[in-house]
């Protein structure tokens, strides 16, 4: 789906690293990969640092109490 979406920006130029061609993406298709890389790993990487901040990982959500009813025969 990546590759798919990237297919629909305009074109990019072809420049000559020596004799080896090179083509630079245009400025569409960058704007595209670093929201897609921030999204994508900045995100997550943010959270997972964050987490060392935090020392208790629970909360008041965990506040449920398992009932077990008896058996009735």
């Amino acid at each position: 789906m990546i590759w798919l979406s990237m297919t629909l920006f305009p074109p990019s130029d072809w420049v000559y690293v020596g004799t080896f061609p090179f083509r630079v993406p245009s400025g569409a298709t960058l704007i595209y990969i670093v929201v897609l890389l921030l999204v994508n790993l900045g995100g997550p990487l943010m959270l997972w640092w964050g987490w060392s901040f935090k020392k208790r990982r629970d909360g008041n959500w965990d506040v449920a109490v398992v009932r077990v009813r008896k058996r009735v025969d």
